[in-house]
């Protein structure tokens, strides 16, 4: 993986480095985030590629995230970035749209083409 911050490139395997570990805190409080990774998800952009370790949320919107890592004994780069199930969901929905409005007209013709078809072949 390829990555680059502010002037420097940093590569990278896009996984974490065996016996590596990152943990997310609350900076307030100093609660650990759990950091679900029910998501294994990979997104490749040309050469570059990256790797979720995990999804959280956030219990209020302007709560300061504190990142640490265990066993980390080379550089890693990490990001954060923002989804909602709202934009989730859309993106199901988008899908779901898809298919239905593709199989429905699909079986009308179907249905359609099968009854002439019927009527051709009788005498």
């Amino acid at each position: 993986m390829k990555g680059r911050l502010g002037n420097e490139l940093y590569h990278g395997s896009g996984e974490l480095p065996p016996g590596g570990k990152v943990f997310l805190f609350d900076a307030s409080s100093g609660r650990e985030i759990d950091l679900g990774k029910t998501v294994s998800a990979e997104k490749n952009m040309g050469e570059d590629r990256a790797v979720s370790p995990g999804v959280f949320s956030m219990e209020r919107e302007e709560q300061t995230i504190e990142v640490k890592g265990a066993g980390l004994n080379s550089p890693l780069l990490f990001s954060i970035s923002p989804t909602s199930s709202r934009q989730v969901m859309g993106i199901v929905i988008v899908i779901a749209g898809v298919i239905v409005g593709s199989i429905i007209p699909a079986t009308i013709i179907f249905v359609q083409l099968m009854r002439r078809r019927q009527r051709a072949s009788r005498p």
